[in-house]
């Protein structure tokens, strides 16, 4: 169920653990790691096995350390973390509900939505510097070479096409949606579009979180952003959150799946009004 009361609502650890803690890590390294795997046997129908583990791998390994830089407050592997907990309940109740005279969406394309929101997930901040205005297509063509590197072991013997080749389109239009968040009208009948306004609502859901977790999350983006005048960005920030309510306004929501709205639409509204005040004074909402 779908409410604040999620441990992701008022989560505000977002420094992974490291090797000083081995358990904790080793466990949630784990747990990322199978949604991984799960995601690339998918992708390439378990076919090339050696060859997909050797690849697979090699590019879990290397998505762990691109979010564990040091220039990441709040864009670490915990985000992975909250996001796929939002996307399993999303899942449920976005794409299982009937839409049609036809009834649920088909098991088929649950698979496929999962693997396409699996790739969306890890790669969506990939590359991440906050100093540059190309990330997100930075990351997009970082999941193109991912993808390359799979369909090489997949076209050896003149195979069909699978799925990573087919699903394509779809991972690289997520990622790139995150640049602006806009997707127009969330159309009922479109199943591709509902996964997509559930991913970004996954990705948007840190503005409903509980009111000292939120102000936590505030001051993480500030600490990504150190680099910026105080002013500027206090000014910058509060003309970004001012956008979000007012397309809210003409677009019904800030959340666009219903269930989201439903559950955090006036929490999000809430908490960005107090930290666009806050902004406007010239004061970052504090992280404790």
């Amino acid at each position: 169920m779908l409410s604040t009361n999620l441990w992701m609502c008022s989560n505000i650890s977002f420094s992974f653990p490291t090797s000083e803690e081995p358990l904790e890590r080793k466990e949630r390294i784990q747990y990322l790691r199978d949604r991984w795997n799960d995601s690339t046997k998918l992708m390439t129908k378990n076919r090339h096995e050696a060859e997909l583990a050797n690849i697979a791998n090699k590019w879990f390994d290397k998505l762990v350390d691109l979010h564990s830089g040091e220039e990441r407050s709040y864009h670490t592997l915990c985000h992975l973390e909250e996001m796929f907990a939002f996307v399993d309940i999303l899942i449920e109740k976005e794409l299982r509900n009937p839409i049609n005279t036809d009834g649920d969406a088909s098991n088929t394309f649950i698979d496929q939505a999962r693997v396409v929101l699996a790739m969306a997930i890890f790669f969506h901040d990939s590359i991440y510097n906050p100093k540059s205005g190309t990330n997100e297509e930075d990351s997009a063509d970082l999941y193109g070479i991912f993808e390359k590197e799979l369909l090489n072991i997949q076209h050896v013997n003149g195979e069909t096409k699978p799925w990573v080749e087919l699903l394509s389109e779809h991972v690289r239009t997520f990622i790139l949606a995150t640049k602006s968040h806009a997707t127009g009208e969330n159309k009922e009948n479109n199943l591709w579009e509902r996964c997509l306004h559930l991913f970004l609502d996954a990705d948007m859901a840190v503005l409903g979180k509980q009111p000292l977790a939120y102000n936590h999350y505030a001051s993480l983006i500030r600490k990504e952003y150190d680099h910026v005048p105080m002013n500027i960005y206090c000014e910058k920030r509060a003309q970004i959150l001012e956008s979000f309510l007012n397309d809210g306004e003409t677009n019904c929501g800030i959340f666009t799946t219903k269930s989201m709205r439903f559950a955090f639409e006036d929490q999000a509204v809430s908490n960005l009004k107090r930290e666009i005040q806050s902004l406007k004074s010239g004061i970052i909402p504090c992280g404790q």
